[in-house]
């Protein structure tokens, strides 16, 4: 659904949150059938860098 919103040169970035609530199996699930997925969790920090980093890489090419 979201592809016919798109230009051809954006792209979705996947981003799952509250990532702190799955144990190990279910993240390795999740980023199996979501190859390019980047997981997150605020309460515990984890994947926020790896976020800010994909966004500033997709949207300035740096």
């Amino acid at each position: 659904y979201l592809k016919s919103f798109l230009k051809p040169d954006q792209r979705v970035l996947k981003v799952f949150t509250k990532c702190d609530k799955l144990n190990q199996s279910e993240k390795a699930k999740l980023k199996n059938s979501f190859k390019d997925a980047i997981l997150i969790s605020n309460l515990n920090k984890m994947g926020l860098d790896d976020l800010e980093h994909e966004v500033i890489k997709q949207t300035l090419g740096l």
